[in-house]
């Protein structure tokens, strides 16, 4: 059930209602899915948009009523088998979506047109105890010292943005900022412009010991931020946590303080939605 705050009461910060976090009183939401990996095979790779638009008819014409496909997006790269591979992000009866997505296995392939086939693999829950077993053991896998924390944001999202800058300072009082700051104090967070211009980098310095990076890192991995005010409603986290300044060169390196960076060599470790 949904917590509400008394009349004296701030708002709480993030309060949990099955699948959904409703974070600082409905500014963000975050979607803990359950996710359907989908092969695609195509014979040629331009046809993968009308593809993947085909995907999603016959989703929407099968799934039962008390199950929605809140999105659909492919993933980088290409499978063992060369092919592309779609991720399904379901929110409704898990029961229900379960004996879909069993059905459809037992179906065998689907075809989509021109050549394309759909191969229905495997169904994880994010709110199961796996993911968390799984989340944490990512988490262990990073040291006390790695205090920042990298977020990708559609760009249509973000409004504000001063003319001709690359970076975008957040302070208290801004969304993302505060969204940060629920998991611990914040000491520097910026937004800076990707190379797709689609996409905008928010990036997060917690300083110290970097525990609220390492909050977001489990939180968020895996799962989906939801804005009810865009056109694209629903969109998959894409995040790494690692030192600040090693974050900051692999998106500045014009600017970034390379004194200040962890000796040694470092590889982004940008968490892929695989």
């Amino acid at each position: 059930m949904t917590k509400r705050p008394g009349p004296d009461q701030e708002p709480e910060a993030l309060v949990w209602n099955d699948r959904w976090g409703k974070c600082l009183d409905g500014r963000v939401y975050i979607l803990a899915a359950l996710v359907i990996d989908v092969e695609v095979a195509l014979p040629d790779m331009s046809n993968l948009t009308t593809a993947v638009a085909e995907l999603s008819h016959v989703i929407q014409s099968e799934l039962p009523h008390a199950v929605a496909c809140l999105n659909i997006h492919v993933l980088p790269g290409l499978s063992q088998g060369g092919n592309k591979q779609v991720r399904l992000a379901m929110s409704g009866d898990p029961q229900l979506c379960a004996a879909w997505h069993q059905r459809r296995q037992l179906q065998g392939s689907k075809h989509l047109g021109q050549g394309a086939v759909a191969y229905f693999h495997s169904l994880r829950d994010t709110t199961s105890v796996e993911h968390q077993e799984k989340m944490s053991e990512l988490v262990s896998l990073h040291s006390n010292s790695e205090s920042g924390f990298l977020l990708d944001l559609p760009s249509e999202w973000v409004r504000g943005w001063p003319e001709g800058a690359t970076s975008f300072p957040q302070h208290a009082g801004s969304l993302w900022y505060d969204f940060a700051a629920v998991w611990g104090p914040v000491k520097e967070a910026s937004m800076i412009r990707a190379q797709d211009p689609t996409v905008v980098h928010l990036l997060f310095d917690f300083g110290n010991r970097g525990q609220g990076a390492k909050c977001l890192f489990e939180l968020l991995t895996d799962r989906y931020l939801y804005n009810p005010f865009a056109q694209n409603q629903t969109y998959p986290v894409r995040c790494a946590l690692g030192h600040f300044q090693d974050l900051r060169l692999q998106l500045l390196p014009e600017t970034a303080d390379t004194s200040a960076a962890v000796p040694g060599t470092f590889e982004l470790r940008r968490v892929k939605l695989v």
